[in-house]
């Protein structure tokens, strides 16, 4: 009997789960009978519900102890799996006949030695049954002789209704007579013995409903069948149910009714005297059964495992027909089916066990053991799943993915790698970057961003030390070998391995592994995880080990400076018991914390670390210490250390303080021994209690926010505010531009001009005001004769001599010349300095000119809007899982965060050539990687000195979702080569650069919805990925600058312009100094003339009218009046004078 409860050295505590060990897996069609010497129930054999898995395994359940065992057999010859056998038990041999295989029905007949363990194939004697299965059987005693009798059943030809005896004595078998009132074919029926006959009941293949209450029995003596005539409250139809012989009552229960589809529940009882029927009221739980193994032992009945049209069980229940009571055992315990060469890896609460196989198939299951009610749960996922498979290695990644690679089936090794996300419950495949070989037995760790295998079995080499390094973000792989032509081998395989950090290095450690030999490894060997990046390892041996902790195939917890070997093997040939603590230095020698008494033998099992305890999986089958291939015994054990031992069983992660009490929800643990869990950053959650990793904390759903560490839900937004994913605070929405274009402006003339043009105005100003300062202001007139420089042109007479004058009217006008002739030269020469270029613009092929284009500074900027990670680990340094990929150009990476929700990835290029088409991969990967906008800038020098050509895209969610995923988001844009070409001293001669435009509108990447209910897909995608594709122009833009006037072109026009204005002058001065003497000299006439008049008037006036007008008494009215003609000249004078002037302008004129 195995012991539930193991005591070992130290105060150890081994204990099975469940308590009672591990029950059979789920099924139907399961055959028992009672053993009463140990007061056991043996059980062989069933099926699942479809009949797709057979088993031949004999199990025994103790009713003393409630106890289950898996019977070690230990012949090579055992009955093929089968499900529906009739049993029988006679001293100490178990008979089996019959039931079905993968075959059919089968009519072999075996023995099951109790002492021995060992199945014997026995000859059949006699008119032995033809192959059945699913028939009624039982075993009953008749005079001195015990008889084992088969009724019915499935044959190959369909329903039979035939009954066999078969002596237990002398195991010949006799063909009963069909006489009587012969019963129609049934399936599923029960059979006890009472007074000298079998009795049968259920219902018939045909369904005849005169036949639906009759009991029937086979006369022993008569050698004939018999109805019974019954009366009472008849039970509902139903087959594949259980009988019991209860004093003269036959009882009948559970069941199924298979014409109707439906299960029955009620238990009847016949009075096998009287034929009377009556419903037994049964306490205790209401549940449904059919095809379920059962043994009588005096008034109870035991009913095992079975089925119902929802499920199949492995519970355990009991009737005690005294009482009439129903009594639950066991309840359903799901547990895999045991197995070997799986993985089983912890994530949070649970322990995740995949694939492995036993004497029998090979499995693709997932199951989770939940580490806090401890039982098992059959995961069904999603996606693509792994092929069936074993000797695979595993690891968990960031807390909350399962990855495994390798393996092998019957048809060879696998070479690929899968991933199981425990949120999604999603199965899906890693397409990595290069294929590489097929292997099994390696061994799988992670960290931070890389998952890393080493060695295994090839199929080119028994053994192996290659190293594949997988970059998770990148989906990249790194293949590092040949390590064997080095000092140290480490081809090794069925090993483990880890990630051991130490003077914050990380360090990769391999332990209790295989030679290609099949010789244990006896040493631990560790490389810098540094030096495998950089394809430089160089492994050292971090410690000889003892002959006792040499074996392979061993179960490893890593607890830091030391770990904690569980079992192993050696040659594939033994199996050990031993738990060793084995320290990590020279220094300490292992130790041996469980002793020899322990009998529980571990190879190619799975171990999980949770709190201080260890929980160690089903292991290969075993012989004593002696392996075997078949018949997998062992079960699933929780090892608890006593006071002494705690000190090698530090807490868990996921777990904190003395007690090891569990992180809870919104904090986490990723170290060993931590004294206390960390918070969750603002603007997540954690769901997960026992966390692991921070990437167990959850951004805060859409239209959430967080905005204080370590919680495990997040706060409703208000409606005028707007939640991204990951809020930690409310915020008000950005709105974007879906483009921006900056290029270079047209050139444009830069004349300064302080009065705006209106020079002239004032230049016609000063000499208005000039003219009248000059008219009114005698003494001006004579400084402005000395600055006269046309004394040369003043008026001259005809025949009289050529006289140099000055004159005012000169001095005046050469002021003026001077002044129109400073401000004229100004301005050419402004123009000349600042409007003397034009600009032109073409497109020409590039294979015209043969220059080599770079920009003296290329900008790629991209902004991620709402981003929750860290962004930067200091000013301008990025974090480190920043990754950015581009061919042929090197570029200059730099990183900022302006804000707590913004991240600005800048990559420069000094004096960058772009070589032609190039696709530039950017994926950042830390923990909150994720953004609700991303905005792409992409800018360059110009060719054109002081300006740069600029294109940016903005890409939004407004939804709800958020950029994260494997599929980038892409920008297209165009890149220009421009050429600019100058005659101008102002700018270089030649100079070259980049024009940048837009491709295409972008394409948006994975984006994730981040609401309610599908939040939690957002942790399966680790990155933000951003394209940014630079398509090259196959022209080129030429921009020229020329000029439009030369320097001496310029001088000559002055030149020439000047003395032209200064002729213009000379004219304009003569025209006013004739204008000056003709008006002049007429008036000067008139003024003497009016004089001479006026005199003689007066004269006259004196002399002759003086006398005339006193004697007409008007003297005194006409003296003081002056005459009208000599105040004013009349019209007619007037015009006169001016005939006159225009005479003499046109004469000067004509002489000059």
């Amino acid at each position: 009997m195995i012991l539930f409860l193991i005591q070992c050295v130290l105060s150890l505590e081994i204990t099975p789960i469940p308590k009672n060990l591990t029950p059979p897996t789920v099924r139907r069609s399961i055959s028992a009978v009672y053993n009463k010497i140990n007061n056991s129930v043996y059980l062989f054999g069933g099926c699942k519900q479809a009949a797709e898995t057979f088993s031949n395994i004999m199990w025994r359940f103790d009713l003393t102890e409630n106890i289950w065992e898996h019977l070690n057999i230990k012949s090579p010859l055992i009955p093929e799996v089968r499900y529906g056998t009739s049993m029988s038990i006679f001293q100490d041999l178990i008979f089996v006949y019959g039931g079905s295989t993968h075959l059919g029905s089968s009519s072999d007949l075996w023995t099951y030695n109790l002492t021995s363990n060992s199945w014997l194939l026995i000859e059949r004697k006699g008119e032995a049954p033809k192959e059945l299965s699913l028939a009624a059987h039982y075993t009953f005693e008749l005079g001195n002789t015990s008889y084992f009798a088969i009724y019915g059943g499935y044959s190959m030809e369909g329903l039979s209704n035939d009954l066999y005896l078969m002596d237990l004595s002398t195991l010949i078998w006799t063909k009963m007579p069909q006489r009587g009132d012969i019963p129609p074919l049934m399936k599923g029926i029960g059979m006890v013995f009472y007074h000298q006959s079998l009795y049968i009941w259920g219902l018939p293949e045909s369904d005849l409903e005169s036949n639906d209450t009759v009991l029937y029995l086979y006369n022993l003596t008569s050698l004939s069948w018999h109805y019974i005539s019954t009366t009472g409250d008849f039970p509902e139809k139903r087959s594949s149910h259980g009988v019991a012989l209860i004093d003269n009552y036959y009882y009948i229960f559970f069941g199924i009714n298979y014409h109707a589809n439906i299960d029955v529940s009620s238990t009847y009882r016949v009075n096998l005297d009287t034929g009377v029927w009556e419903n037994v009221k049964i306490s205790g739980p209401t549940i449904v059964r059919s095809m379920f193994g059962y043994i009588q032992v005096g008034n109870q009945v035991w009913i095992f495992c079975g089925s119902s049209l929802t499920g199949l069980y492995n519970s355990i229940y009991k009737f005690d027909f005294i009482k009439n009571e129903l009594i639950t055992v066991f309840n359903n315990t799901r547990v895999p089916k045991r197995r070997h060469s799986y993985s089983m890896d912890r994530i949070g609460t649970k322990l995740i066990l995949f694939g492995g196989t036993d004497q029998e198939f090979i499995y693709n299951e997932l199951y989770a053991f939940d580490l806090i009610s401890e039982d098992w749960v059959l995961h069904t996922p999603l996606g693509t799943a792994p092929l069936p498979r074993y000797n695979h290695c595993s690891t968990v990644f960031k807390g909350l993915y399962l990855v495994i690679f390798g393996g092998e089936d019957l048809n060879g090794y696998f070479a690929d790698f899968f991933i199981y996300n425990f949120n999604k419950n999603s199965w899906s495949i890693i397409k990595t970057d290069i294929s590489i070989g097929a292997r099994t037995g390696c061994c799988m760790t992670s960290y931070e961003e890389y998952i890393i295998v080493h060695g295994g079995k090839t199929t080119r080499a028994s053994a192996t030390d290659e190293i594949l390094i997988l970059n998770f973000y990148l989906k990249t792989l790194s293949v590092l070998s040949d390590f064997e032509k080095k000092s140290i081998n480490v081809n090794l395989m069925n090993h483990k391995c880890w990630i051991r950090i130490e003077n914050q290095q990380a360090y990769l450690v391999l332990a209790n592994g295989e030679r290609p030999d099949l010789s244990s490894s006896k040493k631990i060997y560790s490389v810098s995880l540094e030096s495998l990046l950089n394809k430089s390892a160089k492994w050292m041996v971090l410690k000889d080990t003892d002959e006792e902790i040499n074996w392979a195939s061993s179960g490893i917890v890593n607890m830091g400076d030391w770990f904690i070997q569980i079992g192993g093997c050696k040659r594939a040939l033994y199996a050990s018991s031993l738990i060793n603590v084995v320290f990590l230095d020279d220094v300490k020698k292992p130790l041996t914390i469980s002793n020899t008494e322990n009998q529980i033998y571990w190879y190619k099992h799975g171990v999980g670390h949770f709190r201080r305890r260890v929980y160690v999986g089903f292991s290969g089958a075993y012989y004593g210490n002696l392996i075997k291939k078949e018949f997998l015994i062992s079960h699933f054990y929780r090892i608890t250390p006593g006071d002494d031992e705690k000190i090698f069983f530090p807490c868990s992660a996921g777990t904190y303080g003395n007690d090891c009490n569990v992180c809870p929800k919104g904090t986490y643990s990723d170290t060993i021994g931590a004294l206390e869990c960390k918070k969750c950053p603002a603007g997540t959650y954690g769901l997960y209690e026992a966390a692991t990793s921070i990437f167990m904390c959850f951004p805060c759903k859409f239209n959430y926010f967080n905005p204080d560490k370590g919680k495990k839900e997040c706060i409703f937004c208000e409606s005028t505010k707007f939640c991204p994913v990951g809020s930690s605070k409310p915020t008000n929405y950005i709105q974007f531009e879906d483009i921006i274009v900056t290029s270079p402006a047209p050139y444009a003339s830069d004349i300064k001009d302080p009065f705006d043009g209106k020079i002239y105005y004032i230049v016609y100003f000063l000499a208005a005001a000039g003219f009248l300062i000059f008219i009114t202001v005698p003494k001006l007139r004579i400084t402005l004769s000395k600055l006269d420089y046309f004394s040369e042109k003043h008026n001259t007479m005809i025949n009289q001599p050529l006289i140099k004058t000055k004159t005012a009217l000169g001095g005046f006008f050469t002021f003026i010349f001077i002044i129109f002739a400073i401000i004229y030269t100004s301005q050419i020469i402004n123009s000349y300095a600042n409007d003397n270029i034009i600009e032109t613009k073409s497109l020409v092929p590039s294979v015209t000119i043969e220059e080599i284009f770079s920009s003296s500074e290329f900008i790629i900027s991209i902004e991620l809007f709402y981003y929750r990670g860290e962004c930067i680990v200091r000013d301008e340094i990025c974090s480190k899982n920043m990754n950015t990929e581009a061919n042929d150009v090197k570029w200059k990476k730099k990183c900022y965060k302006p804000r707590d929700d913004l991240c600005v990835v800048k990559l420069e290029c000094n004096n960058c050539e772009i070589p032609g088409d190039l696709m530039i991969s950017n994926k950042v990967c830390e923990f909150g990687s994720l953004a609700s906008a991303i905005r792409v800038n992409v800018s360059s020098d110009s060719s054109i000195p002081g300006y740069i050509s600029a294109v940016s895209f903005t890409i939004n969610h407004i939804d709800g979702k958020v950029f994260r995923g494997s599929e980038p988001s892409i920008f297209y844009f165009e890149v220009t080569p421009s050429l600019f070409l100058s005659e101008s001293s102002d700018w270089p001669n030649i100079q070259r650069g980049y024009h940048i435009g837009a491709k295409n509108l972008p394409e948006k990447g994975t984006s994730i919805q981040g609401d309610e209910y599908l939040i939690f897909r957002i942790d399966s995608e680790s990155c933000v990925a951003v394209n940014i594709k630079l398509d090259k122009a196959s022209s080129i833009l030429v921009t020229s600058r020329l000029l439009v006037f030369s320097f001496w072109l310029i001088v000559s026009t002055v030149i020439g312009s000047i003395f032209g204005f200064l002729e213009l002058f000379c004219i304009s001065m003569i025209v006013m100094e004739k204008l000056e003497d003709c008006i002049g000299g007429k008036y000067q006439k008139m003024f003497l003339l009016e004089k001479m008049i006026r005199k003689r008037y007066l004269i006259s006036l004196s002399f002759e009218q003086e006398r005339t007008l006193r004697r007409d008494g008007t003297l005194t009215r006409k003296v003081s009046t002056k005459p009208r003609l000599g105040s004013i000249p009349n019209l007619s004078q007037i015009t006169e004078i001016h005939s006159e002037c225009d005479k003499s302008f046109s004469q000067s004129i004509t002489e000059r």
